[in-house]
């Protein structure tokens, strides 16, 4: 998710002040379920690695 946000609001693109840069991220993220879906479910997928019997505490 962050490296298609990342592509779209940031790379090649100048955001002088850190509200800009975050008004970029912002309509990144607003406009996914309309302008973005199609391309954002190309890249993500429902394949999870998950972990039987891991002890929490073994860190």
């Amino acid at each position: 998710m962050w490296r298609f946000t990342k592509r779209t609001a940031i790379d090649g693109k100048y955001h002088p002040t850190f509200a800009d840069f975050r008004a970029a991220v912002q309509d990144v993220l607003d406009r996914i379920p309309t302008n973005h879906a199609d391309k954002l479910a190309s890249l993500m997928t429902l394949k999870f690695q998950e972990f039987e019997d891991v002890s929490l505490l073994a860190a």
